[in-house]
């Protein structure tokens, strides 16, 4: 059944929702047989996201909150936390319910401070910056933005800090600060050039690397057929 709901998992990477959705449900039937909790709320987990693609808010709802409860069975906080902002997300984006979406959010950044996630706080910050932004609430998504600033800088965590320069670019957009705004721009463009570069740079490295050792194993080989002739 692990075998199977790990298939699902790269079939759902590969966009091919209905095969995922397929090793999923038969996973799940195993799970439940022998009653694991923890193995069947990930599995819940996993058909939420598929039904989240499918732009299917009810059954993505439906599975998350199975998830949530069995997780909470289980005592497995840090899984409730994700799950919370998984619903969070379903409530804003899909069903455009703000309240109830951010509510959920609260919930899961309430956990992770308790747990001291610092990269999972940093995440939440932003991600309830961001929906602040959306409606034009620009002091809370300050308030927001400054912590997850603070814990990003003290990290060194170069790709939320991009995220972070971003949504204060929106931020003083929208406040009407157009030269901040810019400034911040900048900020993050020179974060995101930075990343594509240490990027390029791990390419050409694995690049490089296999040339050599291809190199190395033909020279064995030439080597070898000369000690036979």
């Amino acid at each position: 059944a692990s075998l199977i709901k790990n298939m699902g998992f790269i079939f759902f990477r590969q966009g091919k929702v209905e095969q995922a959705l397929k090793n999923y449900n038969e996973a799940l039937t195993v799970f439940l047989k022998h009653n694991d909790k923890k193995k069947v709320a990930e599995t819940y987990t996993n058909i939420g996201h598929c039904c989240y693609e499918k732009y299917d808010d009810e059954g993505a709802l439906l599975n998350f909150k199975k998830a949530v409860a069995l997780s909470l069975e289980v005592k497995d906080t840090i899984t409730v936390a994700k799950l919370y902002n998984n619903i969070g997300a379903v409530y804003i984006d899909d069903k455009k319910d703000t309240i109830s979406g951010l509510n959920y959010l609260l919930k899961a950044i309430d956990i992770k401070e308790k747990l001291n996630d610092q990269d999972g706080l940093i995440f939440q910050y932003n991600n309830i910056a961001n929906v602040y932004v959306s409606k034009k609430k620009y002091n809370l998504a300050e308030k927001y933005l400054s912590k997850s600033y603070e814990l990003a800088i003290k990290a060194g965590n170069k790709e939320e800090l991009k995220e972070i320069y971003e949504i204060y670019s929106l931020l003083y957009n929208g406040k009407g600060n157009f030269e901040k705004a810019y400034q911040y721009h900048i900020k993050y463009a020179k974060v995101k050039d930075t990343l594509l570069n240490i990027e390029n740079l791990k390419a050409v490295q694995e690049i490089q690397t296999k040339y050599q050792t291809a190199k190395k194993e033909k020279l064995l080989i030439e080597k070898e057929a000369e000690n036979k002739r």
